[in-house]
């Protein structure tokens, strides 16, 4: 019996050692070794930097939700899509998602914030599917949309 008995606790003993074995191996972060993907990119017969329209989007913020615009942001782009979203998360924030359905699966999110009489717009136009996005950046009182890699915007 006592032959039975050793012989249990040394498989156990075994199997508790090797299950911490097992879990101080797991623990171990695994190289990054993925490849990120390219996507087909949108933007390509855009110039890097195109000027912004304001009168266009403030045409946004005076529409009401599931309204159909088109927007002539500046002479090389247009956007034909919808309002699919409008929020008003304070009253000073505005933020708009306008689909695009000139570019297949596109996404205008626009912000307009208020601050002592003072505009300020943030935006950016996206396609999940594509490589590269339009940010709504300011210099010198202008805005511009300046083309970037998707996968430096945006995690996926």
């Amino acid at each position: 019996m006592k032959k039975i008995y050793a012989a249990t606790c040394i498989i156990f003993l075994l199997s508790v050692q090797t299950s911490l074995r097992a879990q101080q191996t797991s623990n171990v972060t695994p190289p990054l070794n993925q490849q990120v993907t390219d996507k087909p990119l949108m933007f390509t017969s855009l110039p890097e930097k195109l000027e912004c329209n304001l009168e266009e989007i403030d045409k946004l913020f005076t529409s009401e939700s599931s309204e159909k615009i088109t927007l002539k942001l500046n002479n090389y782009l247009q956007l034909d899509g919808i309002i699919a979203e409008k929020q008003q998360k304070s009253p000073e924030v505005i933020t708009i998602n306008f689909k695009a359905n000139n570019f297949k699966g596109t996404l205008f999110t626009i912000s307009r914030s208020i601050q002592n009489g003072y505009i300020r717009y943030t935006g950016r136009i996206i396609g999940k599917e594509n490589g590269d996005v339009l940010m709504l950046v300011k210099e010198n009182d202008k805005y511009f949309f300046t083309k970037q890699l998707q996968r430096f915007v945006m995690v996926e």
